[in-house]
């Protein structure tokens, strides 16, 4: 405090510090690094402590809404619904009684499998392949390659066939007719007159 006296006139003035701002005494770094483990040892020590968890929900309908609730609940379930199995139901499996061997003629070309035991086998023209059943004792090599012409029960589960009866078959030159264009087809001759009329 500063007292100035002159002749007549007092003044008082009073300087004092300014109080310090806090912003300006924080520092312009500062660096702390503390235990994240000891926030979640105080969590569960606060779960620890209290132990019990409590929910409570109230609520309340009133009568009349009930079978309203209930009637749309069924209407939901009719709209959305699962898709249909079919492998729930069990198929009815049709039971074969084994089919007789039939005693049939096969066309085709004798192809012979070598190996531990020889396998024949004939080659029809659409592509299929019967197996052979040779009786024993008979050669078919003389066959091989050959168009041949089949004898013998026939079995369609298996497209097994025992050969009773084989022959080559020799095919002949196919010749392709070319048709004739008919009578009528053809220009009919005009007809001119020689004789002269007078």
């Amino acid at each position: 405090m500063m007292v100035v006296m002159a002749k007549g006139i007092k003044s008082q003035v009073k300087v004092s510090t300014p109080p310090p701002i806090p912003d300006l005494e924080k520092p312009i770094l500062e660096v702390s690094i503390t235990n994240p483990f000891k926030k979640i040892m105080y969590w569960l020590d606060q779960i620890r402590r209290k132990q019990t968890t409590t929910f409570a929900i109230r609520l309340s309908i009133p009568l009349i809404a009930i079978p309203i609730i209930a009637l749309a609940f069924f209407q939901l379930g009719k709209s959305f619904s699962l898709p249909y199995s079919s492998s729930a139901l069990p198929s009815p499996v049709p039971t074969s009684s084994p089919t007789p061997d039939l005693n049939l003629s096969k066309a085709g070309i004798l192809k012979i499998a070598r190996g531990k035991e020889n396998r024949y086998l004939l080659n029809l023209k659409d592509g299929r392949i019967i197996v052979l059943e040779i009786p024993l004792g008979v050669d078919l090599t003389k066959y091989q390659n050959k168009q041949v012409l089949v004898t013998g029960p026939y079995n369609r589960n298996t497209s097994v066939m025992q050969v009773e009866d084989i022959a080559e078959v020799e095919l002949l030159n196919e010749t392709s007719v070319t048709p004739l264009p008919s009578p009528s087809l053809l220009p009919s001759p005009t007809a001119t007159s020689s004789s002269g009329s007078s």
